[in-house]
């Protein structure tokens, strides 16, 4: 008894691993009874599919009636549709209503065809500025926020304005984008409490304090190494 169900079962697998379609459906839910396995496919199925699933063949549908979910979803979906066929004439009623309704026009007015034109040709745009131009109005701006005895001189990175500190002989970039905060004398970063290496006096003997202040390359730098 034993060998002929394990040669019917091989039988049977045979068969559906030769044939090109199998109606998974039926061999789950009729023939082997696996109802909870069929209750999970029909859950991941939209309610437009299952109501397609339904009509496939008798067998697909007693299946979908059979699951009390799917059953009440394909319910749900016909009184749906059913509703919608029956209040469609409304829309399309509303929609003739809209479109035969005439729209508000405002009269005609009269135009000037060379009124634009005029217009375009009295407002022709700015001429675009020059970066030398940019640069003196920035100076221009940083000038009119300066004190009486305030100066301004280039940035050593920027060449842009620059606010001048005489007691701590610093500068400070007035940009946001550089804010560079740089030694008078050697135009390097500024050296706090340290005397600056590039300082130059006119004679050797004389002190830091009393010596006079040159730039390094300028005219009077020159003179002095001359007269060392």
């Amino acid at each position: 008894m034993c060998q002929f169900m394990g040669s019917s079962i091989e039988l049977r697998r045979s068969f559906y691993l030769e044939s090109k379609r199998v109606d998974f459906l039926s061999l789950l839910g009729e023939k082997t009874g696996h109802s909870l396995v069929v209750s999970k496919i029909l859950g991941y199925l939209s309610c437009t599919d299952l109501q397609n699933v339904s009509k496939v063949s008798k067998t697909w549908q007693k299946l979908c009636l059979g699951d009390k979910a799917a059953a009440l979803r394909v319910k749900q979906f016909k009184a749906k549709r059913k509703m919608l066929k029956e209040n469609q004439w409304f829309y399309n009623s509303m929609q003739r209503c809209n479109e035969s309704t005439p729209k508000k026009r405002k009269p005609l007015a009269c135009w000037n065809e060379n009124y634009g034109f005029t217009k375009m040709k009295q407002t022709p745009g700015s001429p675009p500025v020059s970066p030398r131009q940019r640069k003196f109005n920035k100076y221009l701006k940083e000038g009119m926020k300066l004190s009486k005895t305030g100066k301004l001189t280039p940035c050593p990175r920027c060449t842009l304005p620059s606010n001048v500190n005489d007691d701590e002989m610093s500068g400070h970039c007035t940009q946001s984008f550089c804010s560079f905060h740089f030694c008078l004398q050697c135009q390097c970063a500024y050296h706090h409490g340290t005397a600056c290496k590039y300082f130059i006096t006119s004679s050797p003997s004389s002190s830091p304090s009393k010596a006079a202040r040159y730039k390094v390359g300028s005219r009077q730098s020159r003179r002095a190494l001359r007269r060392l």
